[in-house]
């Protein structure tokens, strides 16, 4: 799809849908990894994409294409990346020319490996989106992890435990983070368990089994109505006595 661009008395055929899947890419890239350097986060992409609407709406009526490219960026780290003071901005700003230079350069790169089409140009950006995503997952993560008060509740029954957030911690059942409570910390509730059953659980000592069951768990002020917890028969250390993926703090 084509807008023809007036602009004095030049007109230009300007192809708006791949340029906005360009831009859009691009951008987008660009500025997760800039949220990534400066610990940012949020919605980001639905705000690039009213931002490249409005700029592909904008060049169709009024053409500069470079003067409203420069906008757009600075534009975007206004909204997204929402520096505090005008030097913060600045710096921002630079960070955002900075990678775009070298994702310019990469999608250069890429070009000479295996020739000029659409879909190579987008590798750059497609690579720099998923790589940012998990930087920036892993970085929640690790601010989530601590040790949380932990209850379980099962049918009015309760039993307190101290629960360390370990991203480390990957047992799951059915596709669900499983919560590992310590044996002697969970002696009150394990009696008034129904409907148990075993998963199986590889850790430095080898592979065993673990006791599972459902209940309902608060990790601090997190409440989980059908929360997966498997018994550990051996004695957690390290201050804590249960252990949970910080994924269930999200």
């Amino acid at each position: 799809m084509y807008i023809i661009c007036r602009k004095g008395g030049d007109i230009t055929q300007f192809y708006a849908d791949t340029y906005f899947v360009y831009t859009l890419a691009a951008d987008y890239a660009v500025i997760m990894a800039a949220a990534c350097i400066w610990g940012r986060g949020g919605r980001i992409f639905w705000r690039i994409f009213l931002l490249d609407m409005l700029c592909v709406l904008f060049i169709a009526l009024f053409g500069l294409y470079a003067v409203l490219s420069y906008i757009a960026l600075a534009a975007a780290v206004i909204f997204c990346l929402k520096p505090k003071r005008i030097s913060e901005f600045f710096a921002m700003l630079l960070t955002v020319y900075i990678v775009s230079f070298g994702l310019g350069s990469a999608a250069l790169g890429f070009m000479c490996l295996f020739g000029a089409n659409e879909f190579v140009m987008l590798i750059p950006a497609f690579l720099l989106i998923f790589v940012s995503k998990r930087i920036a997952k892993n970085r929640r993560l690790s601010e989530l992890t601590g040790i949380y008060p932990l209850v379980l509740d099962i049918n009015g029954r309760t039993a307190a435990f101290d629960a360390l957030a370990d991203s480390g911690n990957a047992l799951k059942v059915n596709g669900a983070p499983v919560i590992i409570v310590d044996k002697t910390a969970a002696a009150e509730i394990l009696p008034y368990i129904r409907d148990e059953f075993f998963t199986e659980c590889v850790s430095v000592t080898g592979r065993k089994k673990l006791m599972c069951f459902y209940a309902k768990a608060r990790i601090g002020e997190k409440y989980i109505e059908n929360a997966c917890i498997a018994v550990s028969a051996e004695k957690i250390e390290g201050g804590f006595n249960a252990l949970f993926n910080a994924e269930m703090l999200k």
